[in-house]
């Protein structure tokens, strides 16, 4: 069954969690954001405390995109806030940003986003995630031992609906190709 995040992090017991909300919420006041930022960080902690938690900053979107109320002022505000919270809280901010931006513009770069200019496309998701890898903050692995692994269940096909069924003709065909 679908978990909350904090409920995964208690399951898979990660060495680190680079966290990245906030694109979706630019309708939210600092204020807010940040107040909401902090719960999910304090489920997460509690959830499981020996994780290294980073802050990965609001990526930018693109000078023209689909939803022209989500604007760069306020995800470099919302991002402002992150770094103090990232402090105050004493976790760690990774400026992913400057994976994603384009460095005159400030905006993301065009060829980095899907048409809406909101979401990454593969390129710019290849682009975040080697940025992640190669920037983010890396300190010693202090779990406990596992008491007990989590163990992967399959999802039941049903999940996605009813399978697709087989045309009369495409399995007669495969059996007299399989004949061959």
């Amino acid at each position: 069954n679908p978990v909350y995040v904090a409920k995964a992090v208690e399951i898979m017991q990660p060495r680190r969690i680079i966290i990245n909300y906030g694109t979706n919420n630019t309708n939210w006041d600092v204020e807010t954001f940040i107040k909401q930022y902090k719960s999910a960080l304090d489920a997460i902690h509690k959830a499981y405390e020996y994780a290294d938690i980073i802050i990965a900053s609001v990526l930018p979107v693109a000078k023209e995109r689909a939803y022209p109320a989500i604007t760069m002022q306020k995800i470099d505000a919302f991002n402002k806030a992150l770094v103090a919270l990232a402090k105050q809280e004493g976790y760690q901010f990774l400026n992913s940003t400057q994976a994603i931006a384009d460095q005159n513009t400030g905006y993301a770069r065009a060829d980095y986003m899907m048409s809406d200019g909101i979401h990454l496309n593969q390129e710019g998701m290849a682009a975040y995630f080697s940025y992640v890898r190669t920037h983010s903050y890396n300190t010693e692995d202090r779990r406990p031992t596992l008491k007990k692994v989590p163990t992967h269940l399959a999802t039941p096909d049903s999940f996605f609906g009813p399978a697709p069924s087989v045309s009369e003709s495409a399995s007669s065909s495969s059996s007299s190709a399989e004949g061959k």
